[in-house]
């Protein structure tokens, strides 16, 4: 065999290797778009977490933990003020912080509780951090918002999941 036949040959090989590791890469992209894209999440088990009473003040709630230092929290505290208006509905807003660093607007549509040990149960967690929390305390349904279109999509889940356990303990 001649070298040019040979080299031509390596060539079509190395061609035809590079072909199927572009399509194996473009493979994981789609894959990692897919899971980045997708609006539920999965989840194998609810979270371990109970809130006290001061939280809950014995009904079941939409519960946001959140402090004025992160602006992803101010942004999403402020759309979910406007949501709960329209939605009838009146969360919690769980800080650490004192009550008054709040803006009268999110004070108005909020329940703003400010306790440094119910912070701590999920000060792990980076806020925001939206719940929904049953009366005895117990979270039922978690999610961190990433930025203001998911903190919406997740407050609606989160809303509907209580109102549904409202209308079922009817």
């Amino acid at each position: 065999m001649s070298p040019s036949v040979a080299l031509t040959i390596l060539n079509w090989i190395a061609i035809l290797i590079l072909f199927l590791a572009v399509g194996a890469l473009l493979r994981e992209v789609r894959m990692l778009r897919a899971l980045v894209v997708r609006e539920v999440s999965y989840s194998s088990a609810g979270p371990d977490l109970v809130l006290g009473a001061a939280v809950t003040d014995g009904a079941d709630r939409v519960v946001l933990a959140s402090d004025t230092g992160c602006p992803l929290c101010g942004a999403v505290t402020a759309r979910l003020a406007e949501l709960a208006g329209t939605a009838g509905v009146r969360p919690v807003l769980l800080t650490y912080e004192d009550v008054e660093q709040w803006p009268e607007a999110v004070r108005q549509e909020f329940d703003v509780v400010s306790d440094r040990d119910e912070w701590q149960k999920i000060a792990h967690l980076s806020p925001p951090v939206l719940m929904a929390v049953r009366a005895d305390g117990q979270v039922v349904d978690l999610s961190l918002p990433v930025d203001v279109g998911s903190a919406e999509r997740q407050f609606d889940m989160v809303r509907k999941k209580i109102a549904h356990r409202e209308g079922s303990a009817s």
